[in-house]
């Protein structure tokens, strides 16, 4: 049963720092009390200091949009770094690359992926190749698996980096070895077209069908076409509509289309 508005407030009068957020939020939106931007900033400031984290996002919140405080970057900043160290995802998110900088720092390879990442895509930060690369590499080293694929990515397509294929193999191969079905599927490829390495069918057959039977729908479409056509496996029909068959149900697109025409002869 919910508490009524009076029994909220008597309680955060007393000190009960869940009400005092709960109070903040009613104030906020106008719950059985007249909306007033300014009594919940008074609320989430005490709840705040005693070191709840809802009410630390909030105040952070406030400080960013001005409601009921006057506009104050650098106090939101200070309200929601407090709040992202009780692990608020809303005020990591918001933090971006300023949070993941002062974790990545401190040696975490998550950290040091999402700030990668973060450089990537100008997350609360300046857009910069170079560095998400820097930090890419970071993580990798540590053995992170999806830092290790996106760095073989950055030297396959030469994106920040001068295009180095042997590295991108390399990165590849780790993340592959970790049973990334991506980084497999990568592999297969460059074995396949001979990209920045020697092109051998039997090996892009090997590393394709590790993806494909850990249900990547790419790779179950690709090897299918491999027995279809009979390149680097033997020509087998009924294993190529099987494969091709799988990637279909998982929703690809190309491999419904083959169906279909399949289907109407």
């Amino acid at each position: 049963m919910e508490n009524s508005f009076d029994e909220i407030q008597n309680a955060a009068e007393q000190g009960n720092v869940n009400a005092q957020f709960n109070l903040g939020v009613h104030y906020q939106n106008g719950e059985g009390v007249e909306q007033n931007d300014e009594k919940a900033v008074e609320w989430f400031l005490k709840a705040a200091e005693s070191g709840n984290a809802y009410s630390q996002y909030e105040l952070g919140d406030c400080y960013d949009s001005g409601k009921g405080v006057p506009k104050n970057k650098e106090k939101a900043e200070v309200w929601y770094m407090k709040a992202a160290e009780q692990g608020s995802a809303e005020a990591i998110k918001k933090l971006g690359g300023k949070w993941w900088q002062i974790k990545a720092k401190e040696g975490n390879p998550v950290a040091q992926y999402n700030l990668g990442m973060c450089y990537v895509h100008g997350n609360n930060i300046e857009l910069d190749m170079e560095k998400a690369v820097e930090w890419f590499q970071k993580a990798a080293e540590q053995g992170f698996v999806n830092a290790q694929l996106f760095l073989g990515a950055t030297y396959a397509t030469g994106i920040g980096v001068k295009k180095n294929m042997e590295r991108a193999l390399k990165w590849y191969q780790k993340a592959a070895e970790q049973g990334n079905t991506m980084a497999q599927n990568a592999i297969g490829a460059c074995f396949y077209n001979g990209d920045g390495i020697e092109q051998d069918l039997e090996k892009a057959v090997k590393w394709t069908r590790k993806a494909a039977e850990q249900g990547s729908a790419e790779a179950q479409f690709q090897l299918g076409l491999h027995y279809l056509v009979g390149k680097g496996v033997k020509q087998n029909y009924e294993s190529a509509f099987n494969w091709i068959q799988k990637a279909a149900e998982q929703g690809h697109k190309k491999a419904q289309e083959i169906l279909t025409k399949i289907n109407k002869r």
